[in-house]
């Protein structure tokens, strides 16, 4: 069974097969109205205190796509001197070191079915310099995608030094197929409108990101966990080096125990003078939480950010 990071839920285990359907479709898209006040406004002090980390659907099994060769996408979109995400290893520990690392990760807040949830991304490098990864399921829940979306960068204690930045439009890949959406394809990016005519790269800047890359890797996963003593409030890392999972080779894993509301914060890998997302936080089992697990991002998730960028 699976304990999933938004909340301690049994599921379906993903070695249980799928019931037979369709293929769903290879890109799902979504446009928000242009309501960025009133989206703003809506997240208050207390409904951000209230919102509960984002529910995960139960996983499936499909068959695996072609992968391809490695490709690293666009460099990243800040200063050079990154500093080190590198933690100790297998060691969830509070996030501190100020600079870019710290201002391009942040929380993401949304609704479903009238309840608030809060869950983590990232800021991504880009053509249009707008784009924000999380996990599917903190932007598709309940077989509809969600409202009231919002990245908050650099968020600690309710403090926003960056802003509230709402969603445009948002980009799903496979993940809505049905009866049960795919774990593996459980990533999302989503758009945030300009604000004072500045987009959201332009003010804290982008990961780079890559594709189709060793799936062994000196990796590092950010979030912002709301369990009993977090509640959200500051970010979290975590090092390790990366793997295969058996259990199903279309996803990575890390030993490290992240909590509910850290879905959707990025792994990253770094390259002298380059950071890159090449995961993100989706799950984990019941029967080991020491265990965190991520989709395999292949060409699947760059053509996820070429869309975007296309719209």
């Amino acid at each position: 069974m699976l304990r999933v990071l938004a909340a301690l839920v049994p599921v379906v285990a993903l070695a249980t097969p799928a019931v037979a359907a369709a293929p769903p479709p290879a890109t799902v898209n979504h446009s928000y109205q242009a309501r960025s006040a009133q989206t703003t406004a809506y997240w208050t002090a207390d409904r951000i205190a209230s919102a509960r980390p984002a529910p995960v659907p139960a996983g499936s099994v499909r068959s695996t796509p072609a992968a391809g060769g490695a490709e690293y996408g666009m460099p990243q979109n800040g200063p050079a001197d990154q500093g080190s995400a590198h933690t100790t290893q297998g060691t969830v520990q509070r996030y501190t070191t100020p600079g870019f690392l710290k201002r391009v990760n942040g929380k993401v807040y949304f609704t479903s079915a009238g309840q608030n949830y809060q869950c983590s991304g990232s800021a991504v490098n880009s053509a249009d310099r707008d784009i924000v990864v999380t996990a599917a399921h903190c932007v598709y829940s309940n077989n509809a995608f969600v409202t009231n979306l919002v990245f908050i960068p650099e968020f600690e204690d309710n403090v926003r030094p960056w802003g509230t930045w709402t969603a445009t439009e948002a980009h799903i890949t496979r993940f809505s197929a049905q009866p049960q959406p795919d774990l593996a394809y459980d990533y999302a990016v989503f758009e945030v409108a300009a604000q004072n005519g500045r987009q959201l790269g332009d003010v804290v800047g982008g990961l780079g990101w890559a594709v189709n890359s060793a799936k062994s890797y000196a990796g590092t996963t950010f979030g912002y966990p709301a369990d009993s003593v977090n509640q959200g409030r500051y970010l979290v890392s975590c090092s390790d080096t990366t793997y295969e999972n058996s259990r199903d080779p279309r996803t990575i894993g890390l030993a490290c125990d992240m909590y509910g509301g850290t879905s959707g914060g990025p792994w990253i890998r770094q390259d002298p003078g380059n950071t890159y997302i090449n995961g993100v936080n989706s799950f984990s089992y019941t029967s080991d939480s020491s265990q965190e697990y991520s989709p395999y991002f292949t060409n699947d998730f760059r053509n996820l950010i070429t869309n975007a960028d296309a719209d």
